[in-house]
């Protein structure tokens, strides 16, 4: 491919302006911008035939494996101004096992788990927070579910900007450390993301030389997510997929893949048929679920938001419509999942692929199955699932509970298949009320059971019996013997318990911040 005269100097970004999806209205893309005067988030543009004269495919074969290998179609003009913690080019790994499990062969997740800060919160830091100081900002102020601000806060901490994060006290404490750990003036809200968003506003409305980057009131966070559909791209052989599903909070991956995948078509880089596109949520907020199912252009704020994916608590996204253009436009859909399902999806992806995965991206893999059921997806179709994090900064969700052996003691022996004993790992002289599951039938040791925590004389075991085999018990009355464990369970955002396999304990608070009512933001 010609890239034109060689002496003509070539840019290191092809940035044009900046346009609203909205009104159409053309903002200049060399001064900070928030939102256009209609509401709208604004996107960035780029000369496409400069960046056809100047680069092709296989030029970027030759650089380095991060995202900014793909600087021409990103904001920063100047390459000295680019602030990175070597984030980019995750993998895309095959799941033959969980593809078999779910009908859908062709499966492949996109692994955000491995950036920086632990999730692709990174993408959107590293080029906003870059594009930020190129323009002379000098302190980024966020609302947050608390991955976001832990990536915000420590890209600000690497270009040398000071940092304001607010986020719900429900938060991942993890996320709570790494803001006081970047040096992040870091305030917690009794609310929701919402609540922090108005705080923030009215912040950033008293402090000089603070830039509001909530999500999509600036226009370069979407810049950075749109690296994953390039990445997606390239590394299929400069193809698209069938289908990518993915975990929709505020919508700016979704949104920044779709934005990708044109601009690569327009460039003729790939051909055919977009992806079609699978926004995922919880059903404990979903939003534009519901606003698909309507044939809605934008959603409506979802009432009472919870999930165990905290992530996806987001009643009403800013850029809703363009997420719903998105599926739309490329024959998609929107699945809402429950809290159960995403959680025993998550266990199952570590169990068969051994790959630990956050409850966001565990949801998308809870979708593929009702769709593969449904039959809107086929045995055919090539599936990319986006991971967005790694488990690591959500242990709560997963029961992490062993058997205690004394130091003189043994590990028990195998029993039949491989499987280990419930006998031989505590005294099995016990009444039936002291079981979580209750009674047990026959020999517990199942092949190819999953384990499930049982309580034996108040410990917590994990041994071999099948789902199937066992009755969690509900009861909670007073001189119930249940009533103890009972109470190590907590409810899921419906109000239902835990399943017995899903045990889960809160984290102890590792970093006290100030707590502010939603109602109030005299203290920022």
């Amino acid at each position: 491919m010609s890239r034109g005269d060689p002496a003509v100097p070539m840019a290191y970004s092809a940035l044009s302006h900046l346009d609203c999806p909205r009104c159409g209205t053309r903002h200049d893309a060399d001064r900070v911008q928030g939102t256009c005067a209609c509401g709208s988030p604004l996107l960035a543009r780029y000369d496409l035939r400069q960046v056809a004269r100047q680069a092709s495919p296989g030029d970027l074969a030759g650089r380095p494996a991060d995202l900014w290998r793909y600087h021409e179609l990103l904001p920063v003009r100047e390459p000295g101004r680019v602030v990175s913690l070597g984030e980019g080019m995750t993998p895309l790994l095959a799941l033959p096992a969980m593809g078999r499990a779910l009908g859908v062969p062709n499966l492949l997740m996109k692994d955000e788990g491995q950036l920086p800060t632990g999730t692709f919160k990174a993408r959107g830091a590293a080029v906003g927070v870059s594009r930020a100081a190129e323009l002379g900002v000098t302190a980024i102020a966020m609302p947050t579910n608390g991955n976001a601000g832990a990536a915000w806060s420590a890209y600000a901490a690497r270009a040398g900007l000071r940092s304001l994060i607010v986020m719900p006290e429900g938060a991942p404490g993890i996320t709570r450390a790494a803001c006081v750990a970047a040096g992040a003036e870091l305030y917690l809200v009794d609310g929701l993301i919402g609540d922090a968003g108005r705080l923030v506003a009215e912040a950033v409305g008293r402090r000089p030389g603070y830039q509001n980057v909530t999500t999509l009131r600036e226009p370069y966070r979407i810049e950075g997510k749109k690296t994953m559909g390039l990445e997606i791209a390239e590394q299929l052989g400069w193809r698209m997929p069938g289908v990518i599903v993915y975990p929709t909070g505020g919508g700016v991956g979704l949104i920044g893949i779709d934005k990708a995948l044109r601009e690569l078509l327009e460039l003729g880089w790939v051909s055919g048929a977009l992806p079609r596109l699978v926004a995922v949520q919880a059903a404990g907020c979903a939003p534009v679920v519901r606003a698909f199912q309507a044939g809605a252009t934008e959603s409506e704020p979802w009432p009472g938001a919870k999930t165990v994916a905290f992530g996806l608590t987001v009643p009403k996204a800013l850029g809703d419509f363009l997420v719903l253009q998105a599926l739309y436009a490329t024959g998609g859909t929107a699945v809402a999942v429950m809290d159960e399902a995403l959680l025993a999806d998550q266990r199952e992806v570590a169990r068969l692929e051994g790959t630990f995965i956050c409850p966001e991206g565990a949801a998308c893999f809870a979708a593929v199955r009702q769709l593969r059921a449904s039959g809107w997806l086929s045995e055919e179709d090539e599936v990319v699932v986006l991971n967005t994090g790694t488990g690591l900064i959500y242990p709560e969700t997963i029961p992490a509970r062993a058997p205690v052996l004394p130091s003189s003691g043994s590990i028990p022996a195998l029993g039949r298949q491989g499987t280990v004993s419930l006998a031989a790992v505590a005294d099995a002289d016990h009444q039936d009320d002291e079981l979580l599951v209750g009674d047990l039938v026959d020999d517990p040791i199942i092949t190819d059971a999953q384990p499930v925590p049982v309580a034996v004389a108040g410990q917590f075991l994990d041994v071999g019996v099948r789902p199937s085999r066992i009755v969690p018990e509900r009861r909670e009355g007073p001189q119930d013997g249940h009533c103890r464990l009972l109470r190590d369970r907590p409810k899921l955002a419906d109000g239902a318990f835990a399943p017995s396999e899903r045990i889960l304990h809160a984290p102890p608070r590792p970093v006290s911040s100030p707590k502010i009512s939603a109602t109030t933001s005299a203290m920022l």
